[in-house]
């Protein structure tokens, strides 16, 4: 809802890291979470300042999605979209965003 109380001041840089999840080959349901076929395990990836960063290979798909969201909270703080959203933050899974 885009009422003048409910905007924040933001940069490009940081409204861009609160997107949703996207689509995509050997995806997860996660933001963050692939599968990878060679090693059979769920990766755990995230992207900061244009780079991206392994966090690490997990044999279950939560695990690698609360992975994720360790790196997102300490990385993009109140600007993220997360797994699993603690109170006032927002889920990555939400609908009705535009990604660009």
């Amino acid at each position: 809802d885009n009422r003048r109380e409910n905007l924040r001041e933001a940069t490009s840089l940081q409204n861009n890291r609160n997107r949703i999840k996207q689509k995509g080959l050997n995806s997860s349901i996660y933001k963050g979470v692939t599968w990878h076929i060679r090693n059979k395990k769920w990766e755990a990836k995230i992207r900061f300042n244009g780079i991206r960063k392994y966090i690490g290979s997990y044999d279950d798909e939560l695990s690698a999605a609360q992975a994720y969201d360790r790196y997102a909270r300490f990385h993009f703080g109140e600007f993220g979209r997360y797994n699993f959203p603690k109170e006032g933050e927002m889920s990555a899974l939400e609908k009705g965003m535009v990604i660009l």
